[in-house]
């Protein structure tokens, strides 16, 4: 016998669900990417999401296949989607979710084709026009933050251990919180560009607002192109390098996984395949 489901949800139509589903996400960047996704699918489909079935996620999936979309972009797309109806069940608005049975595309990324050595993230510092955005390259790769955290970055964020040590408080994905030491001789050079009363480290000139991501982004495009560097390069290029140049130099994995803001480990051993040349037996001496 079919049972309703148990609605613990005021919304009467897709269109109120859907807005009770954004705001259950943690970040602006994130609800305007997933609405987009969202009006995609609904711009193909033209469904309810109690119309919707399983072969209707199958054709959407099609779809994007045909329209040449990368497997990365499809998972994204499709796992947006997917976190709306979970969303829809959870809260009793629907009985089941239609892409239960529907897979993503697997992901193979290719992180060794999105490295930089230390000699190039040099020369970017260097050829950063100002002093603040060198150090916005700087932070990126020293600490491994997501360029979305970097911007997130406030004064009162930084404190100081009995030793003297600097650290600063990270909001990351889901807003998980995270504490990093921060090299003394960097936060005396971030302090070189401190604006009196402005609470935000990165923010536009003379503004109490932050830098907006896209301005990190082309400020890196212009600096890799006049210095040589690959035009590619992108914060998390620096994000990737600074985990497999931690690992080089002997990082503990548990301590990259915490420093990164990883959530499982298996995600931080992703850089472990990048060590081709070493294994557990370059420890051992039996010469």
């Amino acid at each position: 016998m079919d049972h309703e489901p148990i609605s613990i949800t005021r919304a009467n139509t897709d269109k109120d669900l859907v807005l009770s589903w954004l705001y259950s996400k943690p970040s602006t960047l994130t609800r305007q990417r997933y609405f987009k996704n969202y009006e995609q699918w609904l711009s193909f489909s033209n469904l309810t999401l109690k119309e919707t079935r399983v072969e209707d996620i199958q054709d959407y999936r099609t779809m994007l296949e045909m329209k040449g979309y990368k497997p990365a972009t499809i998972s994204q797309k499709l796992n947006s989607i997917k976190s709306l109806f979970t969303y829809a069940v959870k809260v009793g608005y629907i009985a089941m979710s239609p892409c239960v049975v529907v897979k993503a595309p697997v992901v193979h990324e290719q992180i060794s084709t999105k490295l930089i050595t230390v000699e190039d993230v040099k020369k970017l510092v260097e050829g950063a026009r100002c002093e603040r955005d060198g150090l916005i390259i700087k932070f990126l790769f020293a600490l491994g933050l997501r360029v979305s955290e970097l911007l997130k970055m406030r004064w009162d964020d930084f404190y100081f251990l009995p030793g003297g040590e600097v650290k600063i408080k990270i909001i990351g994905k889901g807003n998980k919180k995270r504490e990093l030491l921060v090299p003394n001789y960097m936060y005396q050079e971030l302090l070189k560009i401190r604006e009196v009363d402005n609470p935000w480290v990165f923010h536009v000139p003379f503004h109490h607002t932050p830098l907006k991501s896209n301005t990190v982004f082309y400020m890196m495009k212009k600096i890799a192109k006049k210095v040589g560097v690959s035009e590619d390069v992108s914060a998390h290029w620096l994000r990737h390098s600074h985990a497999t140049e931690s690992l080089r130099k002997g990082c503990d994995l548990s301590l990259l996984m915490q420093s990164l803001g990883h959530s499982s480990i298996t995600t931080t051993q992703k850089y472990l395949c990048l060590r081709e040349t070493e294994g557990s037996s370059s420890y051992i001496d039996m010469g």
